[in-house]
């Protein structure tokens, strides 16, 4: 298990880590009874997160490695995504009124400013300058996407994800405007995960779950942390089941000092203290991880997490 200081200095660990197999000659690959060096699609960074794969991949682009991000994702169903398509909308047609509602959504406007801007056509000052800055560059539908997500303040996995994907597209032959929104509102209406690949050459990034049948000669388990590893959520639901506890009602309704209140049931947090946490379905998953490797395994942390004092795995640094 190798150990960083924070998540960032994780991703940049393991970076690090896969330069040095692809560069080092004492890492060798034995197929078919032949020796060989490691390439990059040799390589697989398993994680329980898809946010993961993608902060990865957008650290790992910057860095000029090539990974490719292959958990399918629902991008065009992201405000990042519904945004661009809603200021290409403008570009087409700066009356267009599905264009409008989520800018000036996203702007603050509340329901009555928004139905008198839209029937009176008198659109915001900033709104139509930015409009105008995104006219220039409409050429360049890289650049234009970029612009938007500048303006909202957005650099995230999900922003790289998109533009990396209407790059891919735009490869395949010319595409004009018209097309790329077409093609952002057929993915947002058939609800496609898409992936984001740099090429056959790549290092693969990929959920635990997604990884299931798939073999690598190297494979990294990355972010082994503390709340991540195995994955919580917080569970907001008022009724519970469990192959422990069964179906158990969590909260009940009360009376304290001629107030009604929603109380915790204390039946409920008595047997959930006791039973403990199960993590037979997590040990199950992390066992699929742990196979897909054929010679090479490593995993990686950066706050780790207490399933490894179970299993005697001691942390060790880069």
């Amino acid at each position: 298990l190798l150990v960083a200081d924070d998540i960032e200095k994780e991703i940049d660990m393991i970076l690090a880590k896969i330069q040095d197999l692809i560069s080092t000659e004492k890492y060798i690959i034995i197929e078919d009874g032949k020796e060989r060096r490691i390439t990059y699609s040799d390589i697989a960074v398993i994680s329980s997160r898809r946010i993961f794969g993608l902060t990865l991949q957008k650290r790992a682009i910057e860095l000029g490695i090539p990974v490719s991000f292959e958990s399918g994702l629902d991008i065009y169903r992201t405000e990042y995504a519904i945004l661009t398509l809603a200021w290409l909308r403008l570009l087409q047609d700066k009356d267009h009124r599905e264009g409008w509602l989520p800018i000036l959504d996203k702007a603050g406007y509340i329901y009555a400013e928004k139905k008198e801007i839209l029937e009176d056509k008198s659109y915001p000052s900033d709104l139509i300058e930015f409009l105008g800055i995104l006219s220039s560059t409409k050429d360049s539908m890289n650049i234009t996407i970029q612009k938007i997500f500048d303006n909202y303040g957005w650099n995230n996995a999900y922003c790289n994800s998109i533009l990396i994907d209407i790059c891919n597209v735009q490869s395949t032959g010319f595409m004009t405007i018209k097309d790329i929104i077409r093609y952002i509102e057929d993915s947002y209406d058939n609800n496609i995960a898409v992936d984001s690949n740099e090429g056959s050459d790549s290092v693969k990034a990929q959920t635990m779950h997604s990884s299931k049948g798939l073999e690598y000669p190297v494979v990294i388990i990355a972010d082994c942390n503390d709340k991540h590893f195995p994955l919580t959520k917080p569970d907001c639901g008022k009724i519970t089941y469990g192959d422990m506890l069964g179906l158990r009602l969590k909260n009940a309704f009360g009376t304290k000092n001629d107030y009604e209140y929603i109380f915790n049931r204390w039946e409920f947090d008595l047997l959930s203290i006791n039973t403990g946490r199960d993590y037979d379905e997590f040990r199950r998953l992390l066992y699929v991880a742990i196979t897909r490797a054929k010679q090479y395994l490593y995993m990686t942390a950066s706050k780790p997490s207490t399933f490894f004092h179970d299993m005697g795995i001691i942390p060790e640094s880069f």
